[in-house]
């Protein structure tokens, strides 16, 4: 949706204006299409991660990967603001930048405390060697 949204703004420089209109449709409309998409995973997204949270979901490195598809989310969602100016798209980006930042302070958290409790954490004695004598 990002790219959708930046190309269409390149498109009346590059374009003649037959066609950057067509890019600015295709932004446009295949930005709401998948916005519409994203929302369906965020909720999908969002019940499953609650869900295995109340049972017991330990914190690993692996959480950084919530923090890219919701960074994209937050991108587009942005881009279809400023192209609409439409509060169904203004308000959303803000609330989502925000769940954003704290998502990413959330993460970035875990990650220093799993690295200075791996540090810390005393290293299981090392086997020698597997002699047979």
């Amino acid at each position: 949706m990002t790219a959708l949204g930046a190309l269409a703004t390149a498109a009346p420089s590059a374009l003649p204006a037959l066609y950057a209109r067509g890019a600015e449709a295709l932004a446009l409309l295949g930005g709401i299409l998948v916005w519409g998409f994203a929302l369906l995973w965020l909720a999908l997204a969002t019940a499953l991660t609650a869900r295995t949270i109340r049972a017991g979901l330990p914190f690993a490195p692996t959480w950084w990967s919530f923090v890219f598809p919701f960074g994209a989310l937050v991108t587009a969602t942005n881009s279809l603001a400023a192209r609409t100016g439409s509060v169904l798209f203004v308000w959303p980006a803000v609330v989502f930048y925000v769940l954003l930042v704290l998502a990413w302070i959330v993460v970035a958290g875990g990650s220093l405390r799993h690295v200075a409790v791996t540090r810390t954490a005393p290293s299981a004695p090392r086997e020698l060697s597997n002699s047979h004598g």
